[in-house]
C-alpha cells in the first residue's frame, strides 16, 4: 500500500479550553482538487487497484507513550472510503469500483518531529 497524493486531515473548526478526547475532523483520501484516489494497493497476487473517498476521524489531545515516546491518537471513526479504479484484471472480480473499504483498528500515533509539542486545537 502506498499514498500517491497528501492524505489531507482536516479538523473541524471547534475551539475549547482544556484536553480533548474527540477532537473531529475528516481525512480525505483522494485529491480535493481533481478527486483522484491517493492511495494504491498491489497484492501480491499482482491484484491491484485504488482507495478514495474521506472518511471521518477523532483527534485525541492526550498523550498515549509507546516504548517510551509520547503520540497522540488519530483515529478513523466512520465510513466513506472505497474501491477506485483502475482495478487490473489479476483481480478476477474480488474487488470492484466502489465496493466499500472498512477499517478496523485504523488508529495512527501521531507526534511532532524533533522534539514532542503537545497538539491541543484551542483558544
Amino acid at each position: 500500500m502506498s499514498a500517491d497524493c497528501l492524505l489531507d486531515v482536516v479538523m473541524d473548526d471547534i475551539v475549547t479550553s482544556g484536553v480533548d478526547a474527540a477532537v473531529e475532523g475528516t481525512l480525505y483520501a483522494s485529491d480535493r482538487s481533481s478527486g483522484t484516489p491517493c492511495i494504491s494497493v498491489d497484492e501480491r497476487a499482482a491484484c491491484s487497484y485504488q482507495i478514495g473517498g474521506e472518511v471521518p476521524v477523532a483527534f485525541n489531545e492526550n498523550t498515549t507513550t509507546v516504548d517510551g515516546i509520547d503520540y497522540q491518537e488519530l483515529t478513523i471513526i466512520g465510513d466513506g472510503l472505497h474501491i477506485a479504479g483502475p482495478i487490473t484484471r489479476n483481480c478476477l472480480g474480488s474487488v470492484r469500483d466502489g465496493d466499500p473499504v472498512t477499517v478496523q483498528g485504523g488508529t495512527f500515533l501521531v507526534r511532532t518531529a524533533a522534539t514532542y509539542q503537545h497538539i491541543n486545537f484551542s483558544d
